[in-house]
């Protein structure tokens, strides 16, 4: 695959190049992980594919790839929530409320990983001093906080 496709969406996120490819384009690079020649990481790991239908059932979710570095020539995938213009960097985990049954997709901003990565500007510590301005969901079924930090949860 070309960098340069159409279908390919291009984002400058805290500094990093990210392209946001359509799901065709992961079909694609499931059968053929490269971009450029360069390789793009994790691409038949079971969390990927399942982040990726839970992103594909919601428009505020995407996922995306960026230079995990340079040096390496290695693509890595990240998950942002969209907020308005911005996108937060996010980690997308399942969950299960401590107070109730209720089970589902989560967004936290607080996973390092999600910070990592070639042109990345900032320190991590700077980065989430951001989140901040965004409100705490709490389980969408009983009200009760969550055992991690959410910014977005599965309704």
């Amino acid at each position: 695959m070309k960098s340069n496709q159409e279908s390919l969406q291009h984002h400058f996120i805290d500094g990093q190049h990210i392209i946001i490819p359509s799901f065709e384009d992961w079909q694609l690079l499931k059968s053929d992980p490269f971009i450029d020649g360069d390789e793009v990481s994790f691409i038949n790991s079971s969390y990927l594919w399942r982040t990726l239908e839970c992103a594909n059932r919601y428009s505020e979710l995407k996922i995306g790839l960026g230079y995990l570095s340079k040096t390496w020539r290695v693509w890595m995938h990240y998950a942002f929530r969209c907020m308005g213009s911005k996108m937060q960097r996010v980690h997308l985990e399942f969950l299960q409320c401590y107070f109730c049954d209720w089970k589902g997709w989560s967004a936290n901003p607080l996973v390092s990983d999600a910070y990592f990565g070639e042109g990345v500007h900032g320190t991590y510590f700077q980065l989430v001093k951001a989140i901040d301005r965004y409100s705490i969901y709490p389980c969408p079924k009983c009200g009760q906080r969550l055992p991690r930090y959410s910014i977005w949860v599965e309704y």
